[in-house]
């Protein structure tokens, strides 16, 4: 059964069922989500604060709530809904205990840093963030006949290959990271990945994409 919320405000869910996005299994075993059923912008409840947001077509992220306070897991095309639903199920579970489930999903993305770069005590916003951040300014760069092809690409590339650096906060990658994630791939999917990376860096830093500037980014003129 489909639950949907429409309000921007992101109201309380109508229903507390769990998983209730309708999903399919693929050829490796893995549940993924009915292609055409969620393109309607607004968010979809899935059981244990975990909310399918959808702000247009081909654009779709993870959200966890914990009472009035929302976090995002990273974007649907990159986190599989298995993961997302580990995560929020770890969480619910969590809160159900008494603890702090926002604090918990804070201390599982330091975790994922220390056993990825060496670094600990690092949070802030994450690479799957950033990701989708990017990619929802990208989509109007996206022709039609390539926007799925595209996003297919980045859940590949980061999906299946890279969860790990999905959840490093933006500002604990260094060039060993970056090092670590590209050396993951061959060929053509090691460039590509090369070249997402830096892309999505670079557009949190600056606000830019290449090729053009998004209208949040202000240039002023040197001071005489």
């Amino acid at each position: 059964m489909l639950d949907v919320e429409t309000d921007v405000e992101r109201n309380t869910p109508v229903r507390k069922s769990n998983h209730l996005l309708e999903t399919k299994t693929n050829k490796d075993g893995n549940e993924v989500l009915k292609p055409k059923l969620y393109d309607a912008r607004g968010f979809y409840y899935d059981g244990h604060g975990l909310y399918l947001q959808v702000q247009e077509e081909g654009q779709r992220s993870w959200s966890y709530r914990y009472k009035q306070t929302w976090r995002s897991l990273g974007s649907a095309n990159v986190i599989s809904v298995d993961e997302a639903r580990a995560t929020a199920e770890k969480l619910w579970k969590a809160a159900r205990r008494g603890e702090d489930a926002i604090a918990l999903l804070d201390n599982m993305r330091a975790t994922a840093v220390g056993s990825h770069t060496g670094v600990s005590g690092v949070s802030g916003k994450t690479f799957g963030e950033a990701l989708a951040l990017y990619l929802a300014a990208k989509n109007s760069n996206f022709s039609d006949s390539n926007r799925k092809r595209e996003l297919r690409r980045y859940e590949f590339i980061f999906n299946e290959g890279l969860p790990w650096f999905v959840a490093l906060p933006i500002k604990a990658i260094d060039q060993d990271a970056k090092n670590k994630a590209i050396a993951t791939f061959q060929n053509k999917a090691r460039k590509d990945c090369k070249l997402y990376i830096n892309a999505v860096i670079r557009y949190d830093e600056t606000g830019e994409l290449k090729g053009m500037k998004t209208a949040a980014v202000e240039h002023h003129k040197p001071m005489p």
